[in-house]
């Protein structure tokens, strides 16, 4: 008669243990997506700041002349604003799932500004300040 009891005091065990690895496994996937998530970011900060530097160093060598940055890099001046659009692989294309913008200011310097618009909004991910050397005449 006593039989029942301990197949049933077994099988709440094992409901618990059952329990207890379906917690830790939740928490598990928790981590490893915060962590995916985590490295996405960073590959795009690393990607953005070489797409920034590149811009600033073609700015740099060009004098600060837009137009023949675009032309180098391959974008588009619009309203004294140039834009480069990177597709998810950041390849310069005409999908813009990164976009680089580059404009000019009063004070002879440009901004760069690095954003993304994917599934997450649209986020800066990079800014970078540019001013050209003037040589002394």
């Amino acid at each position: 008669m006593k039989t029942g009891t301990k197949s049933g005091l077994f099988l709440m065990e094992l409901l618990l243990t059952l329990l207890l690895f379906a917690l830790c496994a939740a928490i598990c996937m928790q981590v490893f997506a915060f962590a995916s998530h985590r490295a996405d970011d960073t590959e795009d900060l690393s990607k953005g700041v070489f797409a920034a530097s590149s811009a600033a160093e073609c700015y740099k060598s060009c004098g600060g002349d837009l137009q023949v940055v675009a032309a180098t890099l391959g974008g588009r001046v619009t309203d004294g604003t140039l834009t480069i659009d990177y597709d998810d692989q950041w390849m310069i294309s005409t999908t813009s799932i990164y976009t680089l913008t580059m404009t000019d200011l009063d004070d002879g310097s440009a901004s760069i500004v690095v954003t993304a618009d994917d599934s997450r909004g649209q986020r800066e991910i990079y800014s970078l300040t540019v001013r050209t050397v003037m040589a002394n005449a």
